[in-house]
């Protein structure tokens, strides 16, 4: 955290992306967490097995790789959750993804809920 405030003193006056910063925080602090200690590097003057840049780099891998699964997993569940709304007459939604799904076909909704908000919703409550 320290280094943290240090590193946007030292850029006070000069616009910033501050997302950039607070990213580089998280893995910090998640590092520290999981791992005990903080593995990648910040700057040229540390000494690390990996840098920032690299450590970002095999997160996002890691993350690409498991949104393919995600998908492909979510695109099932909704596939089956149509189809057994296709086959009633009159369809009452039984769990959270019926009646999201069912607020996305609806057109009237002043704000459009797309499938990947459905997505966003339903995931939620699984990953945690």
């Amino acid at each position: 955290m320290r280094a943290f405030v240090s590193r946007l003193g030292t850029l006070s006056g000069k616009p910033i992306m501050l997302k950039d910063h607070l990213s580089r925080l998280t893995l910090s602090i998640i590092s520290r967490i999981v791992l005990g200690k903080k593995y990648f590097s910040e700057s040229k003057h540390e000494t690390s097995i990996v840098t920032l840049e690299e450590f970002q780099e095999m997160l996002d891998e890691r993350m690409k790789a498991l949104k393919k699964k995600v998908d492909r997993f979510y695109d099932h569940v909704f596939d089956e959750h149509k189809a057994k709304k296709e086959r009633v007459k009159h369809f009452v939604p039984k769990d959270m993804v019926d009646l999201l799904l069912q607020l996305s076909d609806d057109p009237d909704l002043d704000v459009r809920l797309t499938y990947e908000g459905v997505k966003g919703f339903t995931q939620c409550p699984i990953l945690f």
